[in-house]
């Protein structure tokens, strides 16, 4: 896993004033992943921002802000692919 994104900090710093948004919830999916992770080689996380984040946004906007296009399905496919198919990803080949 890599370094968590802006996104994921900033989640922890939401999370302790109480509030529930996007990233306050990555940054519980990866503390809870992580601890459970321990007992369960199978248990991944990979952090959605990596496959599309606000830098993708400029080049590849989505059509209705919420939903990508062929195009941007195309990058996050390719994007998942690298680290989960990879000979320690969650299903090497």
């Amino acid at each position: 896993m890599t370094e968590p994104s802006a996104q994921l900090q900033a989640g922890v710093a939401e999370r302790a004033a109480g509030k529930l948004t996007l990233g306050a919830i990555r940054s519980e999916l990866v503390r809870i992943v992580a601890q459970r992770s321990e007992d369960d080689p199978h248990l991944h996380y990979l952090d959605g921002c990596e496959l599309y984040g606000d830098a993708d946004y400029a080049e590849l906007p989505l059509p209705d802000q919420l939903h990508p296009d062929a195009a941007t399905h195309r990058l996050i496919g390719e994007r998942f692919a690298k680290p989960a198919f990879n000979a320690d990803g969650a299903w090497p080949r």
